[in-house]
Parts: structure tokens; sequence; C-alpha cells
């Protein structure tokens, strides 16, 4: 091995586990392109490393911070006929060095490559406002896990699935997905493709479900309308509609609500005078249908961890609440005994915390 004649000794002097301090500073200012320090110095060493020093340099019981003079141990090694040079022994035991240096030159360019092509791909498809900040804040990097070839990939599917949004606005988002990338999950929520695109049409990143359907909504996209719901029991809903005409025929019955349902302009419920029970457990409606059924009040199930329906269904409600200003709502406790908050803006708000804590 180049500059190193005996690697058996050079291991039982520098390979040991006390000089692997001073074997990293070496490597790090190799690899940063900078020379080794004249003088290296270890503040705080455990007893093994300050033995191992005051062994080597022949100053028995010498304490506090270790200093290696390395034109010292480097005429030491040479005397010894064991290396010449301390770059080729850090090299000998640990492997070869990486050069930073070029490494970091390569990584601008290639984040200067992703940048490019996001301005020349998505250029005519988004606001120049909305890409700028996305790209001076960082955001695509944090997107990409600060993988520039990942970045390229998110740049291209966000190209096609603009494209597919400007020639047809109105769809599913499992649908656009599937059309534009070939997977029906590539946009889910917990996916960097779909974050990629709100924000290049504006969002602003506002966390929860609701923000998130709704910023698809402003694009004509549809989102998750009937694979979840929430559990009703004796609320009816207002108006000569489709879903009016479905809770009264179940008064009395537990009903599921799908988001589809909820989520229109028309859908209002009659909740004027009266208190709007929520609770946890689905058993709870179960047996206030079979005690009270149409006497029970009107009652809400968030199925412990509320689904899209619910927050839908209970921000409707404050909506009406905040109207009409003579409702509220009320709770069963939670597993932790914490009482329910008593206003409809304090249960959603409830419900909502509820559901980021445990994201």
């Amino acid at each position: 091995m180049s500059g190193v004649q005996d690697l058996p000794r050079l291991r039982a002097l520098l390979g040991l586990d006390a000089w692997k301090w001073w074997r990293d500073r070496v490597r790090a200012e190799l690899e940063a392109g900078r020379p080794i320090p004249a003088t290296i110095t270890h503040q705080k060493p455990t007893e093994a490393e300050r033995e191992a020093a005051n062994r080597l340099l022949g100053t028995p019981g010498v304490l506090g911070p270790v200093r290696i003079r390395s034109a010292e141990l480097e005429l030491m090694l040479r005397d010894a006929a064991i290396a010449e040079g301390l770059a080729s022994c850090v090299v000998a035991l640990d492997g070869p060095l990486v050069d930073r240096v070029a490494q970091r030159d390569a990584g601008v360019a290639a984040w200067n490559a992703v940048y490019g092509d996001a301005n020349t791909t998505l250029a005519q498809l988004c606001p120049s406002a909305n890409l700028r900040e996305i790209l001076t804040s960082g955001l695509l990097k944090r997107l990409a896990a600060n993988q520039p070839q990942d970045a390229h990939l998110l740049v291209g599917q966000a190209a096609s699935v603009m494209t597919r949004l400007q020639a047809r606005p109105s769809m599913h988002l499992a649908e656009l997905a599937a059309v534009a990338i070939g997977d029906a999950h590539a946009l889910d929520r917990d996916r960097a493709l779909g974050r990629f695109i709100l924000r290049l049409t504006g969002w602003s990143g506002d966390d929860g479900v609701l923000a998130w359907r709704a910023a698809w909504s402003s694009l004509g996209i549809q989102v998750d309308a009937v694979s979840a719901s929430t559990l009703t029991l004796n609320l009816r809903a207002l108006g000569d509609v489709r879903l009016a005409r479905v809770c009264e025929s179940m008064i009395g019955e537990p009903i599921r609500l799908t988001a589809r349902q909820l989520d229109r302009t028309d859908t209002s419920f009659s909740v004027r005078d009266r208190t709007v029970f929520v609770c946890e457990n689905p058993t709870v409606i179960a047996a206030a249908a079979s005690a009270l059924g149409a006497l029970c009040p009107p009652l809400v199930c968030v199925d412990g961890r509320a689904t899209t329906p619910s927050l839908l269904l209970l921000r409707q409600l404050e909506r009406e609440d905040a109207l009409s200003g003579r409702r509220g709502l009320a709770g069963d406790r939670d597993r932790r005994g914490s009482p329910p908050p008593r206003s409809a803006r304090g249960m959603a708000a409830h419900v909502t915390r509820s559901i980021a804590s445990r994201r």
C-alpha cells in the first residue's frame, strides 16, 4: 500500500478505537480540501484515549487535553519505517478519502439542473411567483428528500398532472392520479407530488384534511367522496333535497353519511333550538337508537378518530350554530376523562386537535 511500509504495526499504533478521534479529524480536514493542522487537540479525551496518546508520545501520567503535533507524529512513523505521511495512514486504516468539494460541486450542479428543468417545464403551467417561491424556499428539496433525481421526477410528474388539469379540470383525485401518473395513489395526502402541485397552484400549505380537500376542490377535483362516512342518529337535513328525504326516512335508526352527501352548498340541518350530541363510540348511537329511537336528540359519532365526513359535518353544524346563536354541542368524555367542549366551535376545534395529535 502506497505510503505504508508496515500495516500490522500501524494498526497496532493508530488503528485502535482510542485513536479514532484523531483519524476522524484528519479525514475531515483532508476531505474538505484543507491541509492537516499542525496540532490536533482533543479537549476532553476519555481515559483510554489519553492513555493511548501518552503511551505513543512517551508522556506517561500527563493529564488534560491531548495535543498531537502532526510533524512529530509523521517523523516518528517514518523513522520507525511504518508509514510515509499521515494521509496515507488514514487511508490505510479507514479506507479511501471522499472528495467532499467535488461532491458538493456536483450536488450544486445537479440542483441547478433541477431548477432549470422546473423553470422550463412548469413556467407555462403555474404562476411564476408560486414556482419561484417553491424553488427559493427549498420546498422542492424537502419534498424530494434532498435527492435531485427524485426532484426531477416530481417536476415531470407535476407537469403531467397540471397539463391534465388544464385539459379536463373536473374529475376525481384518484382518477387524475391514475390517468396522469399511472398510480391512483400518487396524489394522496401523504405523498409529496400532491403537495407540490397544490403549492404550485397557490395553496398556502395549511395543515388539516379539510384545508387540503378545499384546495383540490378549488381546482375542480373531487377528493375521497365515498370511501369514508360518519355515523349519525336523528339528524334531519333541510330543504327539498335527496339527503333530507333519506334522513327523514331513517329517523330512529342510525345512518351513515358520506363526504359526497355533506360537501354540498345546499346541505344544511334542522338543529335550531336543539342540542346536538357528539360521541366517540358507535355503541353509544346503537344503544341510543335501541332505547330512545326517534325520541333521541340528534347524535353524531366520530368513531374515535374522526374521518373527513365527520369533520365536514361538524363544520356545517358549527356554521349553523354561529348563525342561530342558540344551539350547542355536547359530547361524551374521552378515554382520558376529559370533559367535552360546550360549544360547536369548541367541539370542532377539539376533534380537529385530537386528529392532529394522532397523525
